[in-house]
C-alpha cells in the first residue's frame, strides 16, 4: 500500500517563472534508489506534460526521467522531497495538478512477474497569480 499524501503534501506545488515546481516524496515506507522510479507522469488541468520536459532533482543533482534507470547508486531517502520542474504556460486563476509515481519495489518479488510495481496517484489545487505567467 502506497501513501498518496506522501507523494503530494499540502505546499507541494509553486509557481516558477518556467511554470511549476512540484515537492514531492516517495509514497512509500522506506528509501529506493532512483532506479526504482519507473514513471513520473504530470498534468495540469486536464493537459499531459511531456515527461521529457520533466526535470527531477534529488539530493542536488538534476536527471531525466530517462536518467534514473541507470541511478541505482543513488538513493532517494524517504526524508527528502524530490524538486520536479514542470515547465508549463499557465493562466491566472486555479489550476489542478495531478502526479502519477510508479515505483519498483527490487526486494519484493512476485513470482512469475517479478519485481513489485505500484503507481501512486495525488492531485492539488494551485492558485497562478497574474504575476507568475
Amino acid at each position: 500500500m502506497t501513501r498518496p499524501e506522501l507523494l503530494l503534501g499540502p505546499g507541494a506545488v509553486a509557481t516558477t517563472d518556467g511554470g511549476l515546481r512540484l515537492s514531492i516524496r516517495q509514497p512509500w515506507y522506506r528509501s529506493l534508489p532512483l532506479s526504482s522510479v519507473v514513471d513520473l507522469e504530470v498534468s495540469v488541468d486536464g493537459q499531459s506534460v511531456d515527461r521529457d520536459a520533466l526535470r527531477m532533482t534529488v539530493a542536488g543533482e538534476e536527471y531525466g526521467l530517462d536518467d534514473l534507470p541507470a541511478r541505482w547508486d543513488t538513493v532517494w531517502f524517504i526524508q527528502d522531497a524530490a524538486e520536479v520542474d514542470v515547465p508549463v504556460a499557465l493562466e491566472p486563476g486555479q489550476a489542478r495538478v495531478e502526479v502519477a509515481l510508479t515505483l519498483r519495489f527490487p526486494y519484493i518479488i512476485i513470482d512469475g512477474v517479478g519485481p513489485l510495481r505500484r503507481r501512486t496517484t495525488a492531485t492539488a489545487d494551485v492558485h497562478i497569480d497574474r504575476s507568475t505567467r
